[in-house]
């Protein structure tokens, strides 16, 4: 516990430091590690889901929630509502809480900084505003990703 002024200044400063560097070391979106994480992620997600079978690979799974977004809300008078834009089609199926993903404000800020693996973030409420619209996105890339692997 700090004695003086001095010291108190001094673990004061270390405190702010460790806090700076912690965001400063936050994954990027884009990073491999950061796509690892949501991979991980979603497919727990998909996990707790009605599967078909329960010796799906984590490709099939991943798959399996595509096919049933495509049959329960890809249908005509959708894509022409959505002019025909995917992502904002999924990011509505998503909200409606079709998978079991998080849909609270805490527990979006939670998830966000277990992907990121950090204690800090910056603009909490945009996150949170496009939370399904990003989650869609990540979906849609990681099942495109799988899609071209192996082929």
């Amino acid at each position: 516990m700090p004695t003086t002024k001095e010291d108190e200044k001094s673990a004061k400063t270390t405190n702010q430091t460790s806090k700076m560097l912690k965001f400063i070391n936050m994954l990027k979106t884009n990073s491999k590690q950061y796509q690892l994480n949501f991979a991980k992620y979603i497919v727990s997600v998909i996990d707790s889901e009605d599967l078909p079978s329960d010796k799906m690979t984590n490709k099939e799974k991943v798959f399996f929630i595509m096919d049933r977004f495509n049959k329960e809300y890809c249908y005509s008078q959708n894509l022409q509502r959505h002019k025909n834009d995917i992502t904002k089609l999924m990011a509505e199926w998503l909200s409606g809480l079709a998978i079991n993903i998080p849909y609270t404000y805490n527990d979006i800020i939670k998830l966000s900084k277990d992907l990121l693996e950090t204690d800090t973030l910056k603009n909490e409420d945009k996150i949170v505003e496009n939370y399904f619209n990003f989650m869609a996105i990540q979906i849609i890339q990681l099942a495109t990703r799988l899609h071209t692997q192996n082929k």
